[in-house]
């Protein structure tokens, strides 16, 4: 199953709908993502997932300078960018252990040739929430 037809299954299991937008993943296309979404705001509010911490931030201040409030529009994303810290943001960001990921391909391509071994093995990283706001 896709990310998107997980996300939606979920998304129906909750009793809420999905609607999924396109847009490109940087900071002035989150800012009309924002102000389109503010633009279109029903009082009931929205939860809002995007795919980087860059399109989350332009997102929020698209939604901030149209006057939506933080707890009309939660929204999610998923660099754990230092940017996106600041509670007064309202972005929730999952965290990416890139130093870890970063360290263990250094020791993997050591022991690839120290040993001549074959590549390929399975390493599953935990992720996390950098945020006070799922807490």
């Amino acid at each position: 199953m896709g990310t998107l037809a997980g996300a939606q299954q979920a998304a129906q299991q909750a009793g809420v709908e999905i609607a999924f937008r396109t847009c490109s993943l940087n900071y002035n296309a989150g800012l009309q993502m924002g102000r389109t979404l503010a633009d279109t705001q029903t009082s009931a509010g929205r939860g809002i997932i995007v795919t980087n911490d860059w399109l989350a931030l332009g997102v929020r201040t698209g939604l901030l300078g149209r006057g939506i409030a933080l707890e009309q529009s939660p929204l999610v994303s998923f660099d754990g960018l230092a940017m996106t810290e600041d509670p007064s943001l309202g972005i929730a960001s999952l965290k990416i252990p890139i130093a870890t990921m970063a360290e263990d391909a250094v020791k993997e391509l050591q022991r690839l040739s120290r040993h001549r071994l074959p590549a390929g093995r399975t390493v599953r990283y935990p992720l996390y929430w950098r945020s006070e706001l799922l807490a």
